[in-house]
């Protein structure tokens, strides 16, 4: 199942992409940190489409106790340009990703 998700990279596909971050736990101390889940984990950068519902690109893993941001940016950021991509609140300083709306009380919506 894993295989078919990871088809090429489409070229010409303008539907909307989803960006997310994973922590993966990993027993290696030489590249992994201390997170929020209480594990030594990496932070991978995950991409899919959404229209498909496959994985697009799985970004070089970094320490997980990095923000997304920070991953995205030196990870994935620069195949992103151009294309619509949703993602949540930790993709705040990328203007490609659009993140959650709110109204004029903050909520979102």
């Amino acid at each position: 199942m894993l295989a078919q998700a990871l088809q090429p990279f489409p070229t010409g596909h303008t539907g909307a992409w989803i960006i997310d971050d994973t922590l993966i736990p990993v027993h290696d101390q030489s590249i992994t940190a201390i997170s929020k889940n209480y594990r030594r984990s990496v932070n991978a950068q995950v991409v899919i489409c959404a229209q498909r519902r496959r994985v697009l690109v799985i970004g070089r893993c970094w320490p997980g106790n990095r923000n997304d941001i920070v991953v995205a940016r030196a990870t994935i950021a620069h195949l992103l340009d151009s294309r619509v991509v949703l993602g949540d609140g930790g993709y705040r300083g990328i203007t490609s990703i659009t993140g959650p709306q709110r109204d004029r009380t903050g909520r979102i919506i």
